[in-house]
């Protein structure tokens, strides 16, 4: 029931390749005080953005909050 609610939360968040210009435009909606994106590429990478301006390089453990039955069926990332 734990897992399953941190599976669904990590599916819905926003999720773009993480490049320099991704970065350096990232800002959160003015009523907002910071947005996190995370990468496409690499699971549980991601950048979060606050309103100050300060960003942050962020990590997920995706094997804690997803777990696999078995290391097969892991991305090439997490192998």
């Amino acid at each position: 029931m734990y897992t399953q609610r941190f599976k669904i939360a990590f599916e819905r968040l926003m999720r773009k390749k993480i490049t320099n210009s991704v970065v350096s435009k990232l800002s959160p909606a003015p009523d907002k005080r910071q947005v996190i994106i995370y990468d496409t590429e690499v699971a549980g990478f991601g950048v979060r953005a606050m309103a100050s301006g300060v960003k942050t390089f962020i990590f997920l453990n995706v094997r804690k909050i997803l777990p696999l039955q078995s290391k097969q069926q892991l991305p090439d990332a997490l192998k």
